[in-house]
């Protein structure tokens, strides 16, 4: 739990409260701000790897986080939030309740199945839809009981409206949202992904409900916050972390490796797998690789945490590795066929681990050259954010290799910017 310091002046007033909430892999996290983002409240609920897949559980935890920043702020809240992981969805019936487990961005989708929406997609080049979330959405919305499907973030907010809600363009872009046209795209061939039941689309940061007043009293609010269209935790990290001027850039330090630049204009690549998020009127444009702290968990394991502090060499090992631990890539290459490549493994592990490392930057920078290749700014500004800031070897590696101006992210939790998002829809005087 963080509070805002008395030195900055972070009185609570129950009309200046804004709300953020991540629905992150491991937990959900709450944070509130004022109206300059001083931060008066923070609350984090863990959530194990069998509750995550359960709406009910996730649902438990996002009340239980709510409940207890209401009271850190004395029941105030103006705006609320929600940052969603990219690509994850719940399967709803007639009723609009979970008939399934959410279906993770993690999971994997039929191989088959993913050849013909991919010939599909290879016409649809302007999008950031992705051949597996597509799959995956197929087979639910064709499951016995499925009729409709809602994206995390706009899920658990349309159950604290009391109604369904749209989804956002950035949490719908893997699933076929058009962030130019702001619809979906046509799904010819695909009769399951038309109708209601796909939900209806709107930019982040727009007033889309209201908080009913049993839940409210529920979690002990003493207003009935406004419900604003969301975003990824991606996005939200960016906003966190402080991207503000065209060429600052984000790498997400996480299981995967996911990078983020700031642009003034949309910018796509399927074969690289490129995509743009809009974002309070500008886009962020990026890719998510499959590699990323995933593979140096996969490699060494209960070893990792005594290989952190190991010193980083002068330049690079020169091992020519592919940092996958399976089979398929997404980002800077969409190829689905992209084998790993771990070896020669040094008989020295400290020697293998940063020989790793250096693979792992190279992929990064390698991410950020496909992304000015086709048309993005060159980075002004880099940070970074996620569980691999605290590799030190790791971040002394992208210092030495990514010759770029590195700077501290000004804040590092995605609920944080889910708040930003929420405070610029109260500052661009929206009401309800």
């Amino acid at each position: 739990m963080r509070t805002c310091p008395k030195s900055f002046g972070c009185a609570v007033s129950r009309d200046q409260v804004h709300i953020g909430i991540d629905i992150g892999t491991g937990g959900v996290r709450c944070c509130a701000i004022n109206p300059d983002d001083a931060i008066l409240g923070e609350i984090g609920t863990p959530v194990s790897q069998a509750q995550r897949r359960n709406p009910a559980q996730v649902l438990a935890a996002v009340k239980f986080a709510l409940g207890q920043l209401g009271l850190i702020t004395g029941g105030a809240g103006t705006t609320l939030a929600m940052a969603g992981t990219s690509g994850s969805f719940l399967p709803l019936g007639a009723d609009l309740r979970p008939v399934a487990d959410i279906s993770l961005y993690s999971d994997p989708a039929s191989g088959a199945a993913q050849q013909s929406v991919r010939a599909v997609l290879s016409d649809l080049s302007g999008t950031g839809a992705s051949p597996s979330v597509i799959t995956r959405l197929i087979a639910s919305l064709t499951a016995p009981g499925t009729k409709a499907i809602a994206f995390e973030a706009d899920y658990f907010a349309s159950v604290l409206a009391g109604e369904r809600l749209p989804t956002d363009l950035n949490n719908a872009l893997k699933a076929g949202a058009d962030p130019l046209t702001e619809a979906w795209v046509p799904w010819t061939g695909f009769p399951s992904l038309t109708g209601n039941a796909l939900p209806a689309l709107v930019r982040p940061g727009e007033v889309i409900g209201q908080m009913t007043a049993s839940i409210a009293q529920e979690l002990g609010f003493a207003t009935r916050p406004l419900i604003i269209s969301g975003t990824t935790d991606g996005c939200a990290s960016a906003l966190a972390a402080g991207l503000e001027r065209i060429g600052d850039a984000v790498t997400s330090l996480g299981s995967t490796l996911t990078l983020k630049i700031l642009s003034d204009r949309p910018v796509h690549s399927a074969p690289h797998g490129i995509y743009s998020h809009r974002i309070l009127g500008q886009w962020l444009v990026g890719g998510a690789s499959n590699t990323g702290g995933l593979v140096l968990r996969h490699l060494f394991g209960d070893d990792l945490a005594s290989l952190l502090p190991t010193p980083v060499a002068d330049a690079p090992s020169g091992f020519d590795y592919v940092p996958l631990i399976r089979e398929g890539e997404r980002f800077p290459v969409a190829d689905p066929q992209l084998a790993p490549r771990l070896t020669p493994r040094p008989a020295d592990n400290a020697a293998y681990f940063l020989a790793v490392l250096d693979s792992l930057v190279r992929w990064e920078r390698h991410g950020f050259a496909a992304l000015t290749a086709v048309g993005a700014p060159e980075v002004r500004r880099l940070t970074a954010v996620g569980g691999g800031v605290r590799n030190a070897a790791w971040m002394a590696t992208r210092r030495r290799d990514l010759p770029v101006d590195h700077v501290a992210p000004r804040f590092a939790q995605p609920a944080f910017g889910a708040a930003v998002l929420a405070r610029h829809a109260v500052s661009r005087g929206a009401t309800r």
